[in-house]
């Protein structure tokens, strides 16, 4: 009977392992970071825009620490890894970042989040700080994190055209000109806009960040409807795929730049992560 039992556990782990083959490294792993816990510890997403304290346990705040008030912060950014955290070029300023916050980031009010040092930024390459082009970057914390409910990483996206319910979320304020709120804000079903659309707007704000008006490497979010200052700052564009045994979330884009959220002719500028696949796994699992 114990043969059996063996027999039949072998079977199932090299199974699992031949669906991983042909499969790029980030690929491979969200099916390991899948098996060792559930992503999606809330599955149903409430209609009003509040955030439960596990439902985007990848959120990481990058902390300011030249702000006296408590939930100060530069930007976000998404762990990718057990060590790893992926962000914008834009938000890195060595001069003032040290450290993350990573769970109970849904209110900044919170205390009982878990705080990790920096050890290394790394900027892409062609990211120049006088364009918003190819601003993506990584973070690496000086030591792995332990996943929980509240902390885990999302998975890496392969395409704009991949299935699930796509979530924008972040932080922001009711109006443009409000302070900027602790509670994270979240919008459903955000209204991509096409890129012609988009280049237009762009033109119309002379904007000298995207000169080249939009890249390939970007996309657009209509911001110009007042629900969308509620997620303007440091913000996510995910999509959330349901199966059979739970769900995961997949990163698509982080936000990179932006005109007032709420008034006519308003976009927000994403960085495309799917483009940038090549570059981060050669980084973050150069050894696999």
């Amino acid at each position: 009977m114990k043969m059996k039992h063996f027999i039949s556990l072998a079977t199932v782990l090299l199974h699992l392992n031949d669906a991983s083959e042909g499969l790029r490294v980030a690929e491979q792993k969200c099916i390991e970071y899948r098996r060792s816990a559930e992503q999606c510890a809330v599955t149903q997403h409430t209609t009003d825009g509040s955030v439960d304290q596990r439902e985007f346990p990848y959120y990481v705040a990058i902390e300011d620490p030249a702000k006296n008030t408590k939930y100060e912060f530069l930007c976000g950014g998404a762990l990718i890894s057990e060590q790893y955290v992926l962000t914008t070029a834009s938000c890195i300023t060595e001069e003032l970042v040290n450290s993350v916050r990573l769970g109970a980031v849904h209110d900044l009010r919170q205390t009982n989040g878990v705080r990790k040092e920096i050890e290394l930024f790394v900027r892409h390459p062609k990211y120049s700080r006088a364009l918003a082009y190819h601003d993506i970057a990584l973070i690496r914390l000086n030591e792995p994190v332990e996943f929980s409910d509240t902390i885990r990483p999302i998975c890496l996206s392969n395409g704009l055209t991949s299935k699930g319910e796509p979530i924008l979320h972040g932080f922001g304020r009711e109006s443009y000109l409000d302070d900027l709120s602790p509670e994270m804000g979240k919008r459903v079903q955000p209204p991509l806009m096409a890129r012609s659309d988009c280049d237009e707007v762009l033109l119309l704000h002379a904007t000298r960040r995207l000169r080249n008006g939009l890249a390939k490497e970007q996309f657009c979010i209509d911001s110009s409807d007042e629900t969308a200052c509620a997620t303007s700052v440091a913000d996510l564009f995910v999509k959330k795929e349901d199966h059979n045994d739970g769900c995961n979330y997949f990163l698509e884009g982080i936000g990179s730049a932006g005109y007032p959220c709420g008034a006519e002719n308003s976009v927000g500028v994403y960085t495309n992560v799917t483009q940038y696949l090549d570059w981060i796994e050669s980084i973050v699992w150069s050894a696999a």
